[in-house]
């Protein structure tokens, strides 16, 4: 036989084999073709008769068995072919080779390897497994490491609440014992007081009956106070009026008064209370508050902030809004309006104007809508006009606001003069005290005569605003 014709032979036979699934790692079949194909696989040297076989494992999940031994020697290959040609090629070699002497210790070896293998990959998963539940154990402790953390923190937080609450506690104690003891101090003098009230009045009245001056029949508010040699007290406004009429003498005793003064009158008036003297009011204050009671009292008396002419009612000072509503010299157009600026059209008589008569006008009432009242009070007085604003109020109240006074050019519309001050607080007088001044020379330039009328026509502007 031909060498030729020999790997013919085996090449059909290989080719079987590939074609049936027995053999692979050699040859691939590709469009029609078998090629040579290389694969991981792991050799095992077997010896038979005088030659060395080699069986390769290939290393592929769907591949199962062995691979067909392969014979190095001449002579194996040689009866190989002899074989194959006379039992019809690759199911007589498989049988061959089945019978090949020492197969079964590299089956043995082969299935040792299976079995490593299959050991190492349980091995492997265990692992993985093993792996998977470290890691889920360790995501779970990591979560109750968290648990813990807030668990503790919500107990210090809890322990610091309960440590301010202790605290709180305890100032708490110190205010009930400190009220406590308030208490129980009030509770004692207002049982001496009440022990002691009677002898107190009855000795208060005896004191102010010894200080009531016998003219006026008022306890004097103030020292010092005026007393004869057998200690009868006068009050100094009545004894003015008594020396202005002539007379010396004591309105008691009818002797000499003297220039005697009373300590112990003096020290009685100024640790008692006094009634106030305004009609209408029925507060008692005691002698230091007197005199800032009296500036601030609702009763007090003050006059009517019109223009004087038509109206110089003398009333308290309750009664000034009420007053004003119906009184003539009051402006009624904007009686008891919310108005905080205003521009007023003026206007003065043509004779008037040229003579020295005094002019003054109707007052104009302003108000805030916190309920703040202003009187916008104007005249001209020896050849000077004036313009002032006077607040329903004390001194104390009229520095919280300031006015704006301008008079307007009436020819060219600019102003032509402005003044900045406080209100006036209402009082018993209209006496203009700081205010916006301006010659008559002067304001005459400034007013527009209406020839038809027979006036002069000038404009002011009024702005208050709270500092």
């Amino acid at each position: 036989m031909t060498e030729e014709k020999e790997n013919t032979l085996k090449r059909q036979a290989d080719e079987e084999e590939v074609r049936e699934g027995r053999k692979v790692g050699r040859y691939r079949e590709e469009e029609g073709e078998v090629k040579p194909v290389r694969k991981a696989e792991e050799k095992v040297e077997v010896k038979a008769g005088g030659s060395t076989m080699v069986e390769t494992i290939v290393k592929r999940d769907y591949l199962k068995g062995i691979k067909i031994p392969r014979l190095r020697g001449k002579a194996e290959k040689q009866d190989v072919r002899e074989f194959e040609e006379k039992r019809g090629g690759s199911e007589a070699s498989a049988r061959l080779f089945a019978n090949v002497p020492g197969n079964d210790e590299a089956m043995q070896k082969v299935q040792a390897l299976q079995q490593e293998n299959k050991e190492l990959n349980q091995q492997k998963e265990e692992l993985l497994e093993e792996n998977a539940q470290r890691k889920q154990d360790s995501e779970g402790n990591r979560m109750l490491l968290n648990e813990v953390l807030q668990e503790k923190e919500e107990a210090q937080q809890k322990e610091r609440d309960l440590q301010q609450e202790k605290e709180d506690l305890v100032q708490r104690i110190a205010e009930l014992q400190n009220k406590n003891m308030a208490l129980f101090v009030d509770v004692e003098v207002s049982k001496y007081r009440k022990e002691n009230s009677d002898r107190d009045r009855k000795m208060v009245a005896e004191l102010e009956e010894k200080v009531e001056c016998p003219v006026c029949l008022v306890v004097p508010r103030e020292g010092p106070v005026p007393c004869c040699p057998h200690g009868h007290i006068t009050c100094s406004p009545c004894l003015g009026k008594l020396r202005a009429e002539g007379r010396q003498e004591c309105p008691t005793c009818r002797v000499p008064i003297g220039e005697g003064r009373s300590a112990l009158a003096r020290i009685v008036i100024e640790h008692m209370d006094h009634q106030c003297s305004f009609q209408g009011c029925q507060v008692k204050v005691a002698s230091k508050d007197y005199r800032r009671h009296q500036e601030d009292c609702e009763h007090r008396l003050v006059i009517c902030p019109s223009s004087n002419f038509s109206c110089s009612k003398i009333m308290a000072f309750c009664e000034v809004e009420e007053h004003a509503i119906t009184c003539r010299g009051v402006g009624q157009e904007e009686a008891m309006e919310v108005v905080m600026e205003s521009l007023r059209e003026c206007e003065i008589r043509e004779d008037e104007m040229h003579t020295e008569q005094t002019v003054k006008w109707s007052s104009q009432v302003m108000k805030t809508k916190d309920g703040e009242v202003f009187f916008l009070r104007m005249n001209r007085i020896d050849n000077v006009f004036s313009l002032e604003v006077v607040m329903l109020g004390n001194e104390e109240e009229c520095k919280r606001f300031s006015v704006e006074a301008s008079i307007i050019d009436a020819i060219t519309e600019e102003v032509a003069c402005k003044s900045v001050f406080h209100p006036r607080p209402i009082s018993s007088s209209n006496n203009t005290e700081i205010c916006l001044n301006i010659k008559q020379a002067g304001f005459a330039k400034i007013c527009k005569l209406d020839k038809a009328r027979k006036c002069y026509q000038f404009n002011i502007f009024i702005k208050i605003d709270e500092n």
